[in-house]
C-alpha cells in the first residue's frame, strides 16, 4: 500500500468521518510557510500548522536544541523530589515572563497540550476552593462556542460539543454555565440595554449568572481572551476589565486560555492589550512553535500557597508532564522570540494582513467581515460555505486554510515568517475561490 492507502488503513484522524472525508493529502517536508507532499507538490499554510508555528517551519535552531537535550538528557517523570535542569529553567523563564505582564504570577505546572492545561486549571480551581472550605464551588462559567480542548472538562465548558462532555451525560445541576461573548458578531442585541456597550451588557449578563447559578457555588470563569474557533471573535475593549472587577467581588476565579493567542497579538499574553490580571493563564501551541507536545498552567501567588501549601497534596500529575526535550524546544523557541522581536513583527505583519484582506475580500458578496488582530484573523462568511471553501483552497489552490466549527468563517492565522509574495498568492487563491460563490464584486 502506498501511504494514501495506508494512512486511510490504519490512522484515526481527528474530528473525522470516512464518509464525509474521502481523499488525503500526505506531507512529508516543510519550511517556512511551505509544506511539501509525497509528491513534490507544494503547499502553502495559512494556518501555521495548528495554530501553533508562529514561527514557521523548519527552525533548525529548534531542532538543535531538543537533539542537544535528548543527547545529554533524555527524560524522568518530575514527582515529588525528582526533577530536571531543562524543565526549571523553562519554568523560571515562562513564569518570569507572565510577571512582567501580571505580577501576581508565580508558578507553574507543565502538561502535554492545551486541554490538557485547561483540564489541570480546572482540578487547580477545585483544590483550591476545596481548600478554603468551600467544597460548593464547583460550577466553570465559560464563553458560548468557545473552544478549550477535546478532553472531558474542556468539552464541557463548549457549548458547540453537544454530544460530548458533560452535556453528554444529561446530568443536573449543569455544572458549565455559558455566557455570550462580548462581540456584536452573535451577540443578541435584544440583550443590550439602552446606553449599553456590547462588552457592558456581557458584563452584566456575567454578573447576573453567577447571581442565577448561586455565587457560592461557582468556582472560576475561564475564557479565551480571542475567540479563535467560534470565527475570531475580539471582546469590546470595555469587558474583561468589568468582568475582573465582577469577578473579584463575587470571589470568582478568572482563567485565561492563552494557548491560542501566545506571542500572536503584538504581545505575548493577549490579556495584556486589557490590562487584566488573571488568576490563572494556561499556555501551549506556540510556546514550543508546534514542535513538540507542550502545555502549561501558570499560577498565581494566592493559587499557589492554597492550592500547594495544604496538608494534602494536589494529586495530579502527567507522564509527560515537564519533558526535558519538550522544554528545550520551549526555551529555544522563546530565545527566537526574543532575538527577533517577534511581538513587534506579529503586529507589523498582522497589520500588513488585515489590510490586504480587508481591501482584497471584505467586498466580494459571500464576504459578510474581515476582522483581526496581529497574526489571528477571520474572514467571515455570509453563508455557512467555510468548509466546503476549505476544500476547493486545497485542491484546486494548493492553500491549507480551516474552518470554524460554527462553518462561516475562514480562518487566517500564518506564521510570521510569511513573505509579502507569499501573502499576495495566498489572497489571490482566497479571492479567486470566494468569487465562485457569488460572482463579481460589489
Amino acid at each position: 500500500m502506498n501511504y494514501v492507502a495506508k494512512d486511510k488503513h490504519y490512522l484515526i484522524h481527528g474530528k473525522h468521518s470516512d464518509k464525509e472525508n474521502k481523499d488525503v493529502i500526505v506531507f512529508s517536508e516543510s519550511q517556512g510557510i511551505t509544506l511539501k507532499d509525497i509528491d513534490g507538490q507544494e503547499y502553502l499554510d495559512v494556518i501555521s500548522g495548528g495554530f501553533n508555528m508562529t514561527l514557521g517551519h523548519g527552525r533548525k535552531e529548534i531542532a538543535d536544541a531538543v537533539f542537544k537535550q535528548l543527547t545529554r538528557m533524555d527524560y524522568h517523570i518530575i514527582t515529588p523530589g525528582v526533577s530536571n535542569t531543562s524543565t526549571i529553567d523553562l519554568a523560571e523563564k515562562l513564569v518570569t515572563l507572565a510577571k512582567k505582564s501580571f505580577p501576581k504570577m508565580r508558578s507553574i505546572f507543565f502538561a502535554s497540550g492545551g486541554a490538557e492545561a485547561n483540564e489541570t486549571a480546572y482540578h487547580m480551581v477545585l483544590k483550591y476552593w476545596e481548600n478554603k472550605g468551600k467544597t460548593q464551588r464547583k460550577k466553570i462559567i465559560s464563553f458560548e462556542k468557545a473552544y478549550h480542548g477535546s478532553s472531558f472538562i474542556a468539552a464541557s465548558a463548549d457549548n458547540t460539543y453537544q454530544d460530548y462532555g458533560w452535556d453528554r451525560l444529561d446530568a443536573k445541576p449543569n455544572m458549565f454555565p455559558k455566557i455570550p461573548f462580548p462581540n456584536g458578531t452573535y451577540f443578541d442585541n435584544k440583550n443590550i440595554a439602552l446606553g449599553e456597550t456590547v462588552g457592558k451588557a456581557a458584563a452584566r449578563i456575567l454578573e447576573q449568572t453567577i447571581l442565577n447559578e448561586g455565587s457560592d457555588s461557582v468556582a472560576a470563569f475561564i475564557f479565551e481572551p480571542i475567540q479563535g474557533d467560534a470565527g475570531v471573535l475580539i471582546p469590546h475593549e470595555d469587558f474583561f476589565p468589568l468582568a475582573r472587577e465582577i469577578c473579584d467581588k463575587h470571589g470568582v476565579l478568572m482563567i485565561a486560555d492563552e494557548v491560542m493567542t501566545f506571542g500572536k497579538t503584538g504581545k505575548y499574553f493577549a490579556m495584556d492589550h486589557w490590562k487584566v490580571h488573571p488568576d490563572i493563564i494556561t499556555l501551549a501551541k506556540g510556546i514550543s512553535n508546534g514542535y513538540l507536545p507542550l502545555g502549561a498552567v501558570v499560577l498565581s501567588e494566592d493559587i499557589h500557597q492554597v492550592v500547594m501549601n495544604a496538608d494534602t497534596p494536589f494529586k495530579h500529575n502527567y507522564t509527560y508532564s515537564g519533558h526535558p526535550a519538550c522544554c528545550a524546544a520551549s526555551m529555544a523557541t522563546l530565545e527566537i522570540m526574543e532575538t527577533e522581536n517577534v511581538n513587534e513583527k506579529a503586529a507589523l505583519v498582522g497589520q500588513k494582513i488585515l489590510k490586504i484582506l480587508t481591501d482584497r475580500l471584505a467586498n466580494l458578496p459571500i464576504v459578510k467581515e474581515v476582522r483581526g488582530i496581529g497574526l489571528i484573523n477571520g474572514i467571515q462568511l455570509r453563508e455557512d460555505k467555510a468548509a466546503e471553501i476549505e476544500k476547493i483552497l486545497l485542491k484546486e489552490e494548493k492553500i491549507v486554510s480551516h474552518s470554524n466549527k460554527v462553518g462561516n468563517t475562514l480562518q487566517f492565522v500564518p506564521s510570521v515568517v510569511i513573505t509579502d509574495q507569499e501573502l499576495e498568492k495566498i489572497v489571490s487563491s482566497f479571492e479567486r475561490v470566494l468569487l465562485k460563490f457569488g460572482g463579481s464584486r460589489k
